[in-house]
């Protein structure tokens, strides 16, 4: 088999397989459950953004560099760089190529996203605004269906940025390696069904049907797709703008778990509630800390 249908086949089947994962564990949850899964959504969201998306966005996870050729065929082969070739690529004439994005720009990416996500919230909350009701949209939100699917609609666009550069970071491997690229391909499903679930429990109870849930998150996986097939024939340019598109997927989970769903759980402020609250927030980080420390990737 061919590295480029390799790379087809692990960035669909991963993407697949870690949605259909999610969704047998979130489709065993009762309707009643729900609710309470929102405290967990909360902890596997902020855990997954900074935990895992972010610190690759500022570059803590130390890649090799790679040298990209072209076959005769016109496809791109990648090799890692001995040590001598890495002190060679960092010369100032490469400098333009190989220096990583500085953490102002990428934390001004992660601001301007969050803001981003606020102003596409007006405008859905205006687009569904009857003129009487605008200044107490609340009552009226779950009466027209729309109160937490604005939620539901952020997940998905910062889930499709995050299939995205996880398919190119598959093709990458697989460039390197087709041993390279089934243990990068596994890695990344030990750490995309944690954060699915916490996906998966945000559009249910965004009021999404479980089988609309499901459709969605497969038509957003599909991005890994689209992202593993532009690496294979342009790596430098997904490479330039991964840690950008990284700390927009980031912003869209913090801004859905931080304005979204935590002011709805302030609203059972009793003891017991808060207790249980914190409970599943942190079992919610313990989902996804836990392949991520031990699949590091």
């Amino acid at each position: 088999m061919s590295v480029l249908a390799w790379i087809m086949t692990a960035s669909v089947a991963g993407s697949l397989l870690s949605v259909l994962a999610a969704a047998c564990i979130a489709y065993a949850a009762r309707p009643s459950w729900i609710p309470k899964l929102v405290s967990f959504a909360v902890g596997s969201l902020l855990a997954a953004s900074f935990l895992e998306i972010l610190p690759h966005a500022f570059g803590e996870h130390d890649h090799r560099p790679v040298a990209v050729q072209t076959t005769s065929s016109g496809g791109p082969i990648i090799a890692e760089l001995s040590h001598e070739e890495h002190g060679h690529a960092a010369s100032p004439a490469h400098d333009e190529h190989t220096q990583a994005p500085s953490a102002s720009s990428i934390s001004l990416t992660l601001l301007a996203g969050i803001l981003a996500f606020f102003i596409m919230e007006k405008l859905v909350i205006w687009r569904h605004c009857h003129h009487e009701e605008c200044e107490e949209l609340e009552p009226h939100e779950h009466q027209h269906g729309h109160g937490h699917g604005r939620a539901g609609l952020m997940i998905i666009i910062g889930d499709t940025f995050h299939n995205f550069l996880d398919g190119a970071l598959i093709a990458a491997a697989f460039m390197t390696d087709i041993n390279v690229g089934i243990a990068t391909s596994l890695a990344i499903i030990a750490h995309e069904v944690p954060q699915e679930v916490g996906d998966f429990i945000v559009l249910l109870h965004s009021g999404y049907s479980k089988t609309k849930a499901l459709l969605l998150n497969a038509m957003s996986s599909l991005a890994a797709l689209i992202g593993a097939l532009l690496a294979y024939w342009s790596l430098q340019m997904v490479t330039h703008w991964q840690p950008y598109l990284l700390a927009l997927g980031a912003s869209s989970m913090i801004y859905v778990a931080i304005a979204d769903l935590i002011p709805g759980l302030h609203k059972r402020p009793q003891l017991k509630d808060t207790a249980q609250q914190v409970t599943l927030i942190l079992a919610g980080v313990a989902f996804i800390a836990v392949p991520h420390f031990l699949f590091p990737h």
